[in-house]
């Protein structure tokens, strides 16, 4: 009778097979018939005797079966691929290696708003989105205003159906006036800017508002200077308000060009 093997995970192979990758073959039935053996030649020398050496055998089947594991796992680790090592990186190599800036991508729908804020008349508050859409294209020679939204605070956010219309209405402002009351008018979205690189003998005869004009920036709202006092220190910034987005991002992108 040929011997079956048995590998840790229960796998039965065929005899003269060897086990599969990654298992350890055990003997079973050699084991299985030297315990019938012992058990058969003890029933005529003592029932005591017997089961003393079935203990031994079964001691050498757990024997076998820990070695096995142990083979088995000793197999698992040689075959599991090494953990890939990490360079530690210094601040040196870092800044040397420069990096790609976040990218914030600002939503289309924000060129279509204009957000109108002031004292809108008592008489105009109960309107519905609707009929706000309809006023305002009731006194628009361009209309093209297609949603309103009223805000908690009493402000009207109209949404155009594109940037151009909404550039339209933000240079030709008089139908707020008009749709809203006279109190009411364009709250622009702003965007700051610090300037850097100004001397500070270069601005003693130079007002913010010229400044502002002064350096090709079409949608600047306000300019201030912030020129330190320190003895010593040569150079001022200044902070500039823009409303214009695309401004914004040729601004930091390009740098802004003073007295060049």
């Amino acid at each position: 009778m040929a011997p079956t093997l048995y590998t840790t995970n229960q796998t039965r192979l065929e005899s003269g097979k060897a086990p599969e990758t990654g298992s350890v073959g055990i003997d079973v039935t050699r084991i299985q018939e030297s315990i019938v053996d012992a058990v058969v030649d003890g029933v005529g020398q003592g029932t005591g005797r017997a089961m003393e050496e079935v203990r031994k055998q079964m001691q050498e089947v757990q024997k076998e079966l820990q070695e096995a594991r142990r083979e088995l796992q000793d197999q698992r680790k040689k075959q599991a691929p090494a953990p890939a090592t990490t360079v530690a990186r210094s601040w040196a190599s870092v800044v040397a290696g420069g990096g790609e800036l976040p990218k914030k991508i600002i939503p289309g729908r924000l060129n279509k708003k204009i957000l109108v804020r002031g004292s809108i008349e008592p008489s105009l508050t109960w309107r519905s989105p609707q009929e706000i859409v309809q006023a305002v294209n009731g006194v628009s020679e361009r209309k093209g205003a297609v949603a309103a939204c009223k805000l908690p605070s009493g402000d009207v956010i109209v949404t155009f159906q594109d940037a151009e219309a909404k550039e339209w209405h933000a240079k030709n402002g008089g139908w707020i006036g008009t749709a809203f009351g006279e109190a009411a008018k364009e709250a622009k979205r702003t965007f700051a800017v610090l300037v850097k690189g100004m001397l500070k003998r270069d601005l003693k005869d130079v007002t913010e508002a010229a400044f502002g004009k002064q350096l090709g920036l079409q949608s600047v709202e306000r300019v201030k200077f912030r020129i330190p006092t320190i003895e010593g220190v040569t150079r001022a910034t200044a902070l500039v308000t823009i409303t214009s987005q695309e401004e914004l991002k040729r601004a930091c992108e390009e740098g802004v060009v003073w007295r060049a």
